[in-house]
């Protein structure tokens, strides 16, 4: 979807890493989410190389981070200024 609105996946995520650290913000990964999967027959890593294969490298994150009130506030401020034009 953001491709679709001529944003770089790449510049999204440095932009928002470098807004969440600036935030204070420390992001936990999602790992807890991540090592309940398996247990269940989910096998997270074939899915990644799978959504890798078919979307794109990096297109897939599991567990999706969760979004904070202030995370989503970063993101959507990443979302502006990757779309603004002089950058």
């Amino acid at each position: 979807m953001l491709r679709e609105q001529g944003v770089e996946l790449t510049r999204v995520k440095e932009e928002t890493v470098r807004i969440l650290e600036a935030a204070g913000i420390v992001a936990a990964g999602g790992q807890p989410a991540k090592d309940a999967l398996p247990p269940l027959g989910i096998n997270v890593e074939k899915i990644q190389r799978r959504a890798d294969t078919n979307i794109g490298p990096g297109a897939f994150q599991c567990p999706r981070p969760a979004y904070t009130p202030d995370t989503k506030k970063a993101l959507e401020h990443t979302l502006s200024e990757a779309r603004a034009p002089d950058r």
